[in-house]
């Protein structure tokens, strides 16, 4: 059987200005017609573990989650032990997020998903000043994750400069909806 390929999907960069840790099982669940997108296999469900004990990340990052496997028809479960989808806080180089996908003939097998939550600073009460940024980006590199790529397309949450839009687009939401439901 072949080793996964692990490959950057790209990377969001910041306002101004290595692959997952452990080997996915194969995929699961009704095999779909190969196409030029590299894909979750169908009715399966993605497993997530978040890699931080800060409240507010863990927060921004499930609901993100939620909206993700609404949109595209994929389950999503957290799960501690053998995640598919790592979630880390930490900082990648001249980025404000970062998303590897591991792939196997054609389907994502794994993913690792770096954000550093552009409000960089602390207020007293120890959250971060800008929630909208944290959410953006949240948003954008869990779209990677699921197999969006980036958009020309400035109102669009996969564009790839951190701008003002707080969700995804008429257009984002059809390639989410097309990735969920692509002969399934």
């Amino acid at each position: 059987m072949p080793e996964p390929v692990s490959a950057p999907t790209g990377k969001i960069a910041a306002p101004t200005s290595a692959g997952p840790s452990a080997a996915a099982p194969a995929p699961t669940g009704r095999v779909r017609e190969s196409t030029d997108k590299e894909s979750w296999p169908c009715n399966h469900t993605i497993t997530f573990r978040i890699d931080t004990d800060d409240p507010q990340f863990q927060s921004i990052a499930r609901w993100a989650i939620v909206k993700v496997s609404i949109l595209s028809h994929h389950p999503i479960a957290e799960t501690l032990y053998s995640p598919e989808v790592i979630i880390k806080m930490e900082t990648p180089e001249n980025a404000a997020g970062m998303t590897n996908l591991s792939t196997l003939n054609g389907f994502i097998v794994s993913a690792l998903v770096r954000i550093k939550f552009p409000g960089y600073a602390r207020n007293a009460r120890g959250t971060a000043r800008n929630n909208s940024e944290m959410w953006h980006v949240a948003l954008h590199e869990l779209g990677h994750m699921i197999g969006l790529e980036h958009q020309s397309d400035q109102s669009s949450i996969m564009y790839p400069t951190v701008n003002e839009v707080q969700d995804y687009s008429f257009g984002d939401m059809q390639q989410l909806d097309l990735i969920g439901n692509y002969n399934c």
